[in-house]
C-alpha cells in the first residue's frame, strides 16, 4: 500500500479496495477527514488512470508546462 503525505492530503493507493476501506475508517476514526475520492493531481504531480487496463501513471510534465 502506498501513503502518501503532504500538509493537508493523504493519498491512498492499493488495489485492494477492502484494505483502502480499512484505512480510510481507521484513519477517521482518529482524526477529522472527508474522502475526496479520486484525485487528479498530488504534490504537483499528475495522475493518469486506466480503470480498462487496470493502469495508473503519473506525470509531472503538466506541472513543467505551466512554469515555461
Amino acid at each position: 500500500m502506498f501513503l502518501t503525505l503532504s500538509l493537508v492530503d493523504i493519498l491512498l493507493n492499493r488495489n485492494t479496495l477492502e484494505i483502502i476501506k480499512a484505512t480510510k475508517y481507521w484513519l477517521s476514526s482518529i482524526f477529522e477527514m472527508k474522502d475526496m475520492v479520486e484525485t487528479r493531481y498530488i504534490l504537483d504531480v499528475e495522475i493518469i488512470r486506466n480503470h480498462h487496463k487496470k493502469l495508473v501513471d503519473m506525470c509531472k510534465v503538466a506541472y513543467i508546462k505551466v512554469l515555461e
